[in-house]
Parts: structure tokens; C-alpha cells; sequence
């Protein structure tokens, strides 16, 4: 569908495509203020340039939810897509119930031969808006796909105090790109041009993010360059089984972990990869690179568990290692973090107990290994663990070891 200068409000679309596009130059606005707007769409595009460029603009407040199996903002070569909520105002994309299947912002997928630039930036700081997002299958912010010719796409999505984004569920989860270069098409001579960017910022205080994810890709490139940046505060809760950042030749990528929790089997960083760790806890698997923690807690997936670094290990002041030693069976097992490199070691260690172990004189623990280490940890709380009994650290060469001795 493609409709007139303004339109102040439409009744019932079911199952078809919603575009929202004009030439350059022009501007095109939907407006749904207080109306009524029911709807179940397979695509709604706002700026879509597909034979040349498309500026579109999607005025909005209403409770009524956008349902669609994917919502675009810009679109194509040299789509422009924006999106225009007031204060006060309500955007919702989705239900719990009734999900989008894709959100994707700035995304070029058309094919080669134009420059114009693809762009969508949704800042919700402004006028702070309720906005609601839910997703299954894919969230995408500045993205170009295979055979996309020599163009940028350009992205954002910044969240305000009163945003909500749920992308992917436990039983399914989904992926996130923020910055993606897929331009490569062999059979059109297409090796790698243009680029994509992309931002999503989650650091608004009252704002909530839940990403249940299979990847979260931070700036990953398969031909062409791509960055991206990823910030999360204290509302978001991120869990992934793979975390790319700055991934592939041509890539950069930043992550910046300042609060919340970030859940991930794997941390890949790339050559122009950097992962920043200031706040929140990082439940971790495995980690490829160098990490360094001013901040926040560290601790493994599920404890017992191993958190292996494959590269040295950083801790400030303020940073904290979580070890847990669990009862299993009649046994003591715990945590471990198997650090590859050096590690530097300051700030805390905290020790927990689960399920009421037992301990005997002369036990030993290993629960840091590194190759070689600086300094040593400024605090360790949770050494006395009852009984008349208490833990013993010994930095040795190659770990810390925690031995079980009578209180003395």
C-alpha cells in the first residue's frame, strides 16, 4: 500500500504490505494519534528505496499494538526511516501473546548499483515515550545484506525511561546484529563494498531489555566494514550463546557492560574488538581475548562451573571474582577461572557456600589458574566457613589455592 501526503488513520489491513515510500526530496507522514488502528500485516516498511530512495515517517500514539510479522525503518537503497512519538505517547510493536518476527532498522537489502545511504535512528530519550518491543526472530540495527552493492546502512536504537525490549525466549532464541556486513555476491562481481553501522543503547535508567539469544553479533563483517556498539545498563538482562564483537576483517566493535547481566557461553573478541566491563555481572563461559574488569562481578554460568580465559585477565579496584564451592554428592566442587595469559589481580574475591558442604582439614581448591600473575586480591570475604574451619589463600606460580585449615 502506498498512500497520500497524510493519513490520519486506516481500520483493517490483513496480511499484506504496508509501504510507506516516496522520491527523494519529499517527506511522507502517517499520523494515528487517539485513532483506532487494527491490523495483521506480513511487512510494514517506513522509508523503503527500492528503484531509488524513500524517506518515510511513521507519526504514532496509541495503545493499539503494531502487529506485523516484520517492521522496517529504512529500507532498501536509500531508505530513510523515522519514527515520531510524543511525550507521553505509547508505541507498541507486538504483543507477549503476538510478537513481530523481525524489527530491523537501516537494513539494505536490495541489490548493487546505487550509493544512496540506508538510515534509521530511533532515539526515545527525547520526548520519552512508552515503548514496547517484542521479537522473535531477529533484531537488526544497521545491517546490508548479500549483493547490496556500494552503500552504507546506518542504524540506531536508543531507549528511553519507559522502553521495553523482549527479543527471543529460552525455548527459542533468537539474534541480535547491531552493525552487519553481508555484502558479498560472487555471481555479481559484488567483493565487499559499502558499510554498516549500528548503536543500540540501553542505559536509561527504568528502561527493560530481555535478549534470549542463540547470537549477538556487535559488529561483524563477511565482506565490507561494519561497527557497532552495544551499551547495557543496569535494566537489561542479556543472554547468548555466542557473543561476536568486532568479528570478521573489516569489522570493529565495542561492548559496554555497565550493568545488568550479560549471560554468555562464548565472548569472541576481534582484532578490532573491545569489551568493556565496568558495572553489572558477567556470567561466563569462555572468553577469547584479553578482559579486563574495572568493575561489576564475575562469576560462571552455572556453579559449579569453569570460566576459561583465553588471553590475560585485568581486574580493577572495584571488580569482583564470585567463587562458589558446592556440595555434590558428598563432594566439595567449585568454580574455577582458568586464565591463559597473566593475570593482574586487585579489588574483591567472594567465596560462597552452597548447599551446606562438608569440609576437612587439608582440602585444597584451586580456584584461579593463570600462567603468571601481579598483584594480589585487595578484599576475600566468605573465608571463615564454620565449624572452627577457615580457607587459606596461596598464591602460587601458576594459581590461587584455597586450603581448608583449623582457625587458629
Amino acid at each position: 500500500m502506498r498512500a497520500g501526503p497524510e493519513v490520519a488513520a486506516y481500520t483493517k489491513f490483513d496480511k499484506m504490505r504496508w509501504n510507506v515510500t516516496v522520491p527523494p526530496t519529499k517527506g511522507f507522514k502517517i499520523s494515528a494519534a487517539g485513532s483506532i488502528f487494527s491490523h495483521t500485516l506480513s511487512e510494514i516498511n517506513i522509508g523503503y528505496g527500492y528503484a531509488g530512495t524513500g524517506i518515510g515517517t511513521l507519526r504514532w500514539d496509541q495503545t493499539t499494538p503494531l502487529l506485523a510479522d516484520a517492521v522496517y525503518f529504512g529500507r532498501g537503497k536509500g531508505g530513510t526511516g523515522i519514527l515520531e512519538v510524543p511525550a507521553g505517547g505509547t508505541v507498541r510493536f507486538g504483543t507477549v501473546s503476538e510478537p513481530l518476527s523481525s524489527l530491523r532498522l537501516a537494513y539494505d537489502d536490495s541489490g548493487g548499483g546505487s550509493s544512496a545511504a540506508t538510515n534509521a535512528h530511533l532515539d526515545f530519550t527525547t520526548t520519552d515515550p512508552v515503548v514496547e518491543v517484542y521479537v522473535t526472530t531477529d533484531l537488526s540495527i544497521g545491517r546490508r545484506n548479500s549483493g547490496a552493492g556500494n552503500a552504507a546502512a546506518s542504524g540506531s536504537l536508543i531507549l528511553g525511561s519507559h522502553s521495553t525490549v523482549v527479543v527471543g525466549t529460552e525455548a527459542a532464541p533468537a539474534v541480535v546484529y547491531i552493525g552487519f556486513n553481508q555484502d558479498f555476491d560472487i555471481s555479481s562481481g559484488d567483493n565487499g563494498y559499502g558499510s554498516a553501522t549500528g548503536v543500540l543503547d540501553a542505559t536509561a535508567p527504568g528502561s527493560q531489555v530481555a535478549l534470549e539469544l542463540s547470537e549477538l553479533n556487535v559488529g561483524r563483517s563477511l565482506a565490507g566494514a561494519a561497527s557497532g556498539m552495544m551499551t547495557q545498563g543496569s535494566g537489561a538482562v542479556v543472554r547468548a550463546e555466542i557473543v561476536r564483537i568486532g568479528s570478521g576483517g573489516s569489522a570493529s566493535g565495542a561492548y559496554d557492560l555497565q550493568g545488568g547481566t550479560l549471560s554468555a557461553g562464548t565472548v569472541t573478541l576481534g582484532a578490532d574488538g573491545t569489551f568493556s566491563f565496568s558495572g553489572g555481572t558477567l556470567e561466563l563461559g569462555t572468553f577469547d581475548g584479553d578482559l579486563v574488569q574495572a568493575g561489576g562481578v564475575l562469576t560462571s554460568l552455572a556453579p559449579p562451573g569453569v570460566v576459561t580465559i583465553n588471553g590475560v585477565y585485568g581486574l580493577g579496584a572495584d571488580a569482583t571474582v564470585a567463587i562458589a564451592l558446592v556440595e555434590s554428592g558428598g563432594n566439595v566442587e567449585h568454580d574455577i577461572v582458568a586464565v591463559s595469559g597473566a593475570a593482574i589481580l586487585n579489588g574483591t574475591l567472594s567465596i560462597t557456600l552452597v548447599n551446606n558442604p562438608v569440609f576437612a582439614a587439608g582440602q585444597t581448591f584451586d580456584v584461579i589458574t593463570y600462567n603468571d600473575h601481579v598483584g594480589e586480591f585487595a578484599q576475600i570475604n566468605g573465608l571463615d566457613i564454620g565449624n572452627g574451619l577457615v580457607l587459606q589463600p596461596e598464591y602460587l606460580k601458576t594459581g590461587l589455592r584455597l586450603t581448608v585449615t583449623t582457625e587458629p
